[in-house]
């Protein structure tokens, strides 16, 4: 088994709609690297004064062939053969509160970052 670091990566949500309030992406932290899998952790934190009510869903692309295998504190799914995964949360999340979410996940020769991440269909961007 090998390890390896990466960096963490800071996603922030800006939104136009009240009802969609700006959430912060605190972390994707890969850890428990293996030839072929590894272990994600994400922090979604609401620095609003609104709810983001339960059922919010968290979007985001592999672009190397990963696979989520199992997930904790959301739904994920997975189409077969694509990058696309989502991640639906059954708790809301307070006004500065946050949810963290996480899943393993599989990979072959190369395991780069997931990109193209939103929260209730609302782009984010890198901070």
């Amino acid at each position: 088994m090998r390890r390896l670091v990466f960096p963490m990566c800071l996603l922030s949500l800006a939104c136009s709609q009240v009802q969609k309030p700006t959430a912060t992406l605190r972390s994707a932290d890969v850890g428990a690297i293996t030839t072929d899998g590894f272990t994600a952790n994400f922090t979604i934190t609401n620095s609003t004064t609104s709810t983001v009510q339960s059922g919010w869903v968290l979007a985001f692309s592999y672009v190397a062939g990963q696979r989520v295998t199992a997930g904790w504190n959301a739904s994920f799914a997975q189409p077969a053969g694509s990058g696309n995964v989502t991640a639906t949360g059954s708790q809301p999340i307070p006004p500065n509160g946050s949810a963290g979410i996480g899943f393993n996940g599989t990979h072959g020769a190369t395991n780069p970052a997931p990109t193209s991440f939103t929260l209730n269909g609302q782009p984010c961007t890198t901070v």
